[in-house]
Protein backbone atom coordinates (compact mmCIF):
# COMPACT_ATOMS: atom_id res chain seq x y z
CA UNK A 1 0.00 0.00 0.00
CA UNK A 2 1.57 3.71 -0.84
CA UNK A 3 2.31 5.71 1.85
CA UNK A 4 0.09 8.50 0.33
CA UNK A 5 -2.77 6.02 0.59
CA UNK A 6 -2.64 6.93 3.90
CA UNK A 7 -2.18 10.24 3.67
CA UNK A 8 -5.21 10.77 2.08
CA UNK A 9 -7.49 8.68 4.45
CA UNK A 10 -6.48 11.51 7.51
CA UNK A 11 -8.61 15.05 7.24
CA UNK A 12 -6.21 17.69 5.39
CA UNK A 13 -6.28 19.46 9.11
CA UNK A 14 -4.83 16.36 10.44
CA UNK A 15 -1.74 16.59 12.98
CA UNK A 16 -1.42 12.86 12.33
CA UNK A 17 -0.31 13.38 8.41
CA UNK A 18 2.77 14.83 9.18
CA UNK A 19 4.03 11.23 11.26
CA UNK A 20 3.07 9.56 8.10
CA UNK A 21 4.86 11.88 5.48
CA UNK A 22 7.93 11.45 8.11
CA UNK A 23 7.99 7.79 8.05
CA UNK A 24 7.02 7.35 4.24
CA UNK A 25 9.72 10.27 3.43
CA UNK A 26 12.61 8.12 5.47
CA UNK A 27 11.73 5.05 3.32
CA UNK A 28 11.78 7.38 0.06
CA UNK A 29 15.10 8.63 1.07
CA UNK A 30 16.26 5.17 1.90
CA UNK A 31 15.43 4.08 -1.78
CA UNK A 32 17.33 6.81 -3.44
CA UNK A 33 20.13 5.77 -1.36
CA UNK A 34 20.07 2.41 -1.78
CA UNK A 35 19.94 2.88 -5.90
CA UNK A 36 23.08 4.94 -5.28
CA UNK A 37 25.12 2.38 -3.43
CA UNK A 38 23.91 0.22 -6.32
CA UNK A 39 25.46 2.18 -8.73
CA UNK A 40 29.03 2.34 -6.72
CA UNK A 41 31.09 -0.52 -9.07
CA UNK A 42 33.97 -0.73 -6.63
CA UNK A 43 31.37 -2.49 -4.29
CA UNK A 44 30.89 -6.09 -4.78
CA UNK A 45 27.20 -7.32 -4.67
CA UNK A 46 28.02 -8.38 -0.51
CA UNK A 47 29.28 -4.89 -0.17
CA UNK A 48 26.25 -3.62 -2.07
CA UNK A 49 24.11 -5.13 0.42
CA UNK A 50 26.15 -4.53 3.73
CA UNK A 51 25.94 -0.71 2.96
CA UNK A 52 22.19 -1.02 2.21
CA UNK A 53 21.93 -2.88 5.51
CA UNK A 54 23.49 -0.34 7.38
CA UNK A 55 21.42 2.67 5.54
CA UNK A 56 19.05 0.46 6.97
CA UNK A 57 19.90 0.38 10.25
CA UNK A 58 20.62 3.91 10.81
CA UNK A 59 16.93 4.65 10.32
CA UNK A 60 16.02 2.71 13.04
CA UNK A 61 16.16 5.39 16.11
CA UNK A 62 14.23 7.76 14.01
CA UNK A 63 11.56 5.25 13.60
CA UNK A 64 11.50 4.32 16.98
CA UNK A 65 11.34 8.31 17.32
CA UNK A 66 8.10 8.05 15.29
CA UNK A 67 6.78 5.10 17.41
CA UNK A 68 7.42 6.56 20.97
CA UNK A 69 5.34 9.44 19.59
CA UNK A 70 2.62 7.36 18.51
CA UNK A 71 2.27 5.87 21.89
CA UNK A 72 2.44 8.78 23.70
CA UNK A 73 -0.60 9.96 21.48
CA UNK A 74 -2.55 6.84 21.80
CA UNK A 75 -1.71 7.11 25.60
CA UNK A 76 -3.36 11.16 25.82
CA UNK A 77 -6.48 9.35 23.87
CA UNK A 78 -6.95 6.67 26.74
CA UNK A 79 -6.67 9.17 28.90
CA UNK A 80 -9.42 11.12 27.26
CA UNK A 81 -11.69 8.59 26.87
CA UNK A 82 -11.29 7.47 30.56
CA UNK A 83 -13.03 10.86 31.42
CA UNK A 84 -16.52 10.07 29.44
CA UNK A 85 -17.88 6.97 31.62
CA UNK A 86 -21.07 6.96 33.38
CA UNK A 87 -20.14 6.71 36.70
CA UNK A 88 -22.31 4.87 39.38
CA UNK A 89 -22.96 6.76 42.97
CA UNK A 90 -20.26 6.40 45.10
CA UNK A 91 -21.22 4.27 48.17
CA UNK A 92 -20.05 6.89 50.75
CA UNK A 93 -22.85 9.08 49.15
CA UNK A 94 -25.72 9.66 52.14
CA UNK A 95 -28.34 9.99 49.28
CA UNK A 96 -27.09 6.60 47.59
CA UNK A 97 -29.28 4.62 49.69
CA UNK A 98 -32.44 6.05 48.99
CA UNK A 99 -31.58 6.78 45.14
CA UNK A 100 -31.00 2.79 45.27
CA UNK A 101 -34.31 2.06 46.29
CA UNK A 102 -36.04 4.09 43.72
CA UNK A 103 -33.92 2.39 41.12
CA UNK A 104 -35.27 -0.48 42.23
CA UNK A 105 -38.69 0.65 42.25
CA UNK A 106 -38.21 1.96 38.94
CA UNK A 107 -36.71 -1.15 37.91
CA UNK A 108 -39.93 -3.18 38.87
CA UNK A 109 -41.80 -0.98 36.74
CA UNK A 110 -39.45 -1.52 33.35
CA UNK A 111 -39.41 -5.17 33.72
CA UNK A 112 -43.69 -5.53 33.25
CA UNK A 113 -43.17 -3.28 30.43
CA UNK A 114 -42.85 -4.89 26.33
CA UNK A 115 -39.04 -4.73 25.26
CA UNK A 116 -39.45 -1.90 22.64
CA UNK A 117 -41.00 0.21 25.28
CA UNK A 118 -38.47 -0.89 27.55
CA UNK A 119 -36.14 0.87 25.11
CA UNK A 120 -38.59 3.60 24.02
CA UNK A 121 -38.09 5.09 27.72
CA UNK A 122 -34.12 4.08 28.19
CA UNK A 123 -33.35 6.02 25.17
CA UNK A 124 -36.10 9.52 26.13
CA UNK A 125 -35.75 9.09 29.76
CA UNK A 126 -31.55 9.66 31.22
CA UNK A 127 -33.05 7.79 35.16
CA UNK A 128 -34.23 4.93 33.55
CA UNK A 129 -31.14 4.45 31.05
CA UNK A 130 -28.86 5.04 34.12
CA UNK A 131 -30.80 2.00 35.87
CA UNK A 132 -30.49 -0.53 32.99
CA UNK A 133 -27.01 0.62 32.83
CA UNK A 134 -26.02 0.01 36.00
CA UNK A 135 -28.18 -2.44 36.89
CA UNK A 136 -27.82 -6.60 36.35
CA UNK A 137 -28.51 -7.36 32.64
CA UNK A 138 -30.34 -10.43 33.59
CA UNK A 139 -33.03 -8.55 35.84
CA UNK A 140 -33.62 -5.75 33.00
CA UNK A 141 -33.87 -8.02 29.86
CA UNK A 142 -31.75 -6.23 27.84
CA UNK A 143 -29.22 -7.72 25.42
CA UNK A 144 -25.95 -6.35 25.06
CA UNK A 145 -26.67 -4.99 21.71
CA UNK A 146 -29.21 -2.64 22.84
CA UNK A 147 -27.07 -1.86 26.29
CA UNK A 148 -24.51 -0.28 24.22
CA UNK A 149 -26.65 1.89 22.63
CA UNK A 150 -28.27 2.98 25.44
CA UNK A 151 -24.87 3.43 26.36
CA UNK A 152 -24.06 5.52 23.64
CA UNK A 153 -27.27 7.40 23.99
CA UNK A 154 -26.39 8.38 27.48
CA UNK A 155 -22.73 9.17 26.83
CA UNK A 156 -24.23 11.64 23.93
CA UNK A 157 -26.47 13.08 26.72
CA UNK A 158 -24.12 13.82 28.92
CA UNK A 159 -21.06 14.75 27.11
CA UNK A 160 -22.70 16.10 23.66
CA UNK A 161 -22.20 14.15 20.37
CA UNK A 162 -19.66 16.57 19.36
CA UNK A 163 -17.13 15.16 21.74
CA UNK A 164 -17.82 11.37 21.43
CA UNK A 165 -17.24 12.25 17.63
CA UNK A 166 -14.05 14.20 18.15
CA UNK A 167 -12.80 11.14 20.21
CA UNK A 168 -14.28 8.35 17.55
CA UNK A 169 -12.32 10.45 14.74
CA UNK A 170 -8.75 10.68 16.80
CA UNK A 171 -9.13 6.86 17.34
CA UNK A 172 -9.66 6.34 13.62
CA UNK A 173 -6.54 8.40 12.96
CA UNK A 174 -4.19 6.99 15.27
CA UNK A 175 -5.50 3.57 13.59
CA UNK A 176 -4.13 4.84 10.20
CA UNK A 177 -1.21 5.93 11.68
CA UNK A 178 -0.51 2.63 12.92
CA UNK A 179 -0.90 1.10 9.98
CA UNK A 180 1.12 3.36 7.95
CA UNK A 181 4.19 3.51 10.42
CA UNK A 182 3.90 -0.76 10.28
CA UNK A 183 3.84 -0.91 6.76
CA UNK A 184 6.64 2.20 6.12
CA UNK A 185 9.17 -0.15 8.45
CA UNK A 186 8.11 -3.49 6.98
CA UNK A 187 8.94 -1.79 3.85
CA UNK A 188 12.41 -0.42 5.06
CA UNK A 189 13.35 -4.18 6.62
CA UNK A 190 12.62 -5.76 2.89
CA UNK A 191 14.46 -3.40 1.14
CA UNK A 192 17.27 -3.11 3.57
CA UNK A 193 17.44 -7.04 4.00
CA UNK A 194 17.25 -6.74 7.35
CA UNK A 195 15.33 -9.26 9.77
CA UNK A 196 12.08 -8.24 11.47
CA UNK A 197 11.40 -8.19 14.84
CA UNK A 198 9.61 -11.17 16.44
CA UNK A 199 6.80 -8.34 17.23
CA UNK A 200 6.71 -6.99 13.57
CA UNK A 201 6.10 -10.82 12.52
CA UNK A 202 3.57 -10.89 14.93
CA UNK A 203 1.68 -7.79 13.59
CA UNK A 204 1.48 -9.89 9.93
CA UNK A 205 -0.03 -12.73 10.65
Amino acid sequence: MNIDDFVNRLPADSIHRNTIEMAGGAVQRFRQQAADVRQNRKLSAEGHAAEIRSLGQKLMPFFSELKAQHAKDRKALDDRKAEFVLKPPQRDDPEAFVRAVEAWELRTKIDALPMADRIRLALDDSEIARVIIHGNPILTGIDDTMRARIVQNELEREFGADQLKAIRDEASALDVVDAALQVSEQQLFAEAGMNQPNDQKGNQS
